[in-house]
């Protein structure tokens, strides 16, 4: 068992609250693989690098950049690492101890794909799947990814990835992640992000899976014009825990980032999101809003928001927000009135919130999925 920090809010506040980091426990007992199905990705290359050669390949890129330690009340918990990520280095290093290699994917420059590339992960039970990922995505090309890990639902296991991506100019990535994992699953999903002139990064992720789910996304909107979207939906129930963690950095002029988070929480579930928009010096005329939608189906849940803004400019327009309720006494009445008792009328609430999030996955076989997962677990 391997104890580590994760998910650091780049401006700490007060420590009792608990939202600073989050503690993970990683069992790494589990030798099984999941079963891979891919469609649509033949004319991506991918290559294989040992630890060194890729942190080198990392370093190139990035610009070897590393943050100051301490600069307007912000601590810079990323500076050991020259390209960030969500999660931060001691996850990377927990990757490399357990990996023995990284890999890379290049996609040429001026590629448009008509359909996305597929990617399906089938975990057997005591099963993991832990790696280090780059994907370069060449100038003004435009690729979609899906992404989907499932098991049974009794299924235990590991799911532990950093993916690493670095847009060049004009370039789109679209990238869509869906965790219908079983119910005593660890996953830990990490992204970093670099984004140049007129790029964009957009993130769809359903994560319905797992007893302890940990995501992370830091997206660097480095040059003009940059952007990046995010849409995330969850569902906890029982004893289960999600922690999030989203920064969005804007160094270039004009860029655009939008998060938007839409969750349900149910039983003894828990659930931490962190959300930072950090308007860097340079950053005149950005665009940044996040907002979260919780909806809680019981007294003895936990919930935690942590919606931060953070300036080094003037000429700037950052919004946030949270929404966070129950079902009202007139909305049970009008289900009850129907004859829909309180468990169905939870599923039917459920499906409809966390279809926002599904439409947008354009897949017909892993939406179906998604409704079928949602509406077994709701009705226990």
């Amino acid at each position: 068992m391997k104890n580590i920090k994760i998910n650091h809010l780049p401006t700490l506040t007060w420590n009792k609250n608990l939202v600073n980091f989050a503690n993970v426990n990683i069992n790494n007992e589990y030798n099984e693989e999941p079963v891979a199905e891919y469609r649509n990705r033949e004319e991506i290359v991918k290559q294989s690098l040992n630890h060194n050669d890729f942190d080198k390949m990392l370093t190139s890129i990035s610009g070897g950049r590393k943050r100051e330690t301490y600069i307007a009340g912000k601590v810079s918990i990323y500076n050991e690492q020259d390209f960030q990520t969500g999660m931060g280095a001691e996850f990377e290093e927990y990757l490399k101890e357990n990996t023995n290699e990284s890999y890379v994917l290049e996609i040429e420059e001026n590629k448009k794909y008509d359909k996305p590339v597929l990617i399906k992960y089938q975990y057997p039970n005591k099963s993991s799947k832990v790696g280090r990922y780059l994907i370069k995505v060449g100038e003004n090309s435009d690729v979609t990814y899906i992404i989907n890990h499932y098991s049974d639902r009794d299924a235990e296991g590991l799911n532990a990835i950093s993916s690493r991506f670095y847009l060049e100019k004009g370039a789109k990535f679209k990238l869509i992640v869906v965790n219908l994992l079983g119910k005593n699953f660890t996953r830990l999903d990490d992204i970093g992000v670099i984004a140049k002139e007129n790029a964009s990064f957009e993130l769809v992720s359903l994560e319905l899976g797992g007893l302890d789910t940990y995501s992370a996304c830091l997206v660097d909107l480095r040059e003009k014009n940059a952007k990046f979207y995010a849409n995330t939906g969850y569902m906890e129930v029982g004893e289960e825990s999600c922690d999030m963690n989203y920064v969005a950095i804007s160094e270039g002029k004009k860029t655009e980032s939008k998060i938007n988070v839409k969750g349900v929480l149910r039983d003894k579930a828990k659930k931490t999101f962190r959300g930072t928009i950090d308007f860097r010096t340079g950053s005149k005329g950005s665009i940044g809003d996040e907002q979260e939608d919780v909806l809680l189906l019981s007294d003895s849940v936990i919930n935690k928001t942590v919606p931060v803004i953070l300036c080094e400019e003037e000429d700037m327009d950052g919004r946030h927000g949270a929404t966070i309720g129950r079902l009202d006494e007139e909305t049970l009445f009008y289900f009850k009135t129907r004859g829909i008792d309180e468990i169905q009328a939870n599923k039917i609430i459920t499906i409809g919130r966390l279809n926002y999030i599904s439409k947008m996955i354009c897949d017909e076989e892993i939406e179906c999925k998604i409704n079928d997962f949602i509406e077994n677990v709701m009705l226990k």
